[in-house]
């Protein structure tokens, strides 16, 4: 799935930002390499010893095939619209979420303003952490869009998305308030906790 994906980019993403990154956390990776391969070691015996089933499905999904049938780019351009909209439209879902989105409001209308903030911080005034979340996102939807977009195989979005929506919910709110004094806090406070009270009601 996705989690794969995102903790690659997220292991580079340190190596590239963190000095040092190897020296000063050495014994870290060795017990992550370790846990890892123990962890893994059955499910690399089975792959290797029935490589055709362990890589049948992902082989029937892959979206390469759907490229090569209609001779063009539109299957792809295709699942990047319906992974676009799994949130807020459709989740495209086989067993639950079928036209359903993922999110319920009031999240599902936070959520794009967090993305638009995210990515204001991160191209206009060049803040890592908000590029790394707006990466992670969009390598997470990858083996949705190179198969068949739906929740399931974009499971690994949800903690970027709901970054996003904390985002989308809080800094209006902090505008919001700053026309207040003393009271900021506690007006902030009443406003996020309607909106929770409201969220959870709706699910």
């Amino acid at each position: 799935g996705s989690c794969p994906f995102s903790s690659l980019y997220g292991y580079f993403f340190l190596i590239l930002t963190i000095k040092k990154f190897f020296y000063n956390y050495n014994r870290c990776l060795v017990a992550l390499t370790i846990s890892f391969l123990i962890t893994s070691l059955p499910m690399a015996y089975y792959a290797l010893g029935h490589w055709q089933n362990f890589t049948s499905r992902s082989e029937f999904l892959f979206i390469g095939h759907q490229i090569k049938q209609t001779e063009s780019l539109s299957p792809l351009w295709t699942n990047i619209l319906t992974s676009a909209g799994l949130f807020n439209i459709k989740a495209n879902g086989n067993d639950f979420f079928i036209s359903e989105p993922l999110l319920d409001p009031p999240v599902s209308w936070v959520f794009p303003i967090g993305i638009f903030i995210a990515i204001i911080q991160a191209i206009r005034f060049r803040i890592k952490n908000y590029a790394f979340i707006l990466l992670w996102f969009l390598i997470s939807l990858l083996p949705g869009i190179l198969s068949t977009p739906n929740g399931n195989r974009g499971i690994g979005t949800i903690p970027s998305v709901y970054f996003f929506a904390a985002l989308g919910l809080l800094i209006p709110v902090d505008h919001i308030v700053s026309f207040t004094k003393r009271s900021r806090h506690f007006v902030a406070a009443g406003i996020v906790l309607t909106f929770c009270i409201y969220a959870a009601f709706i699910t």
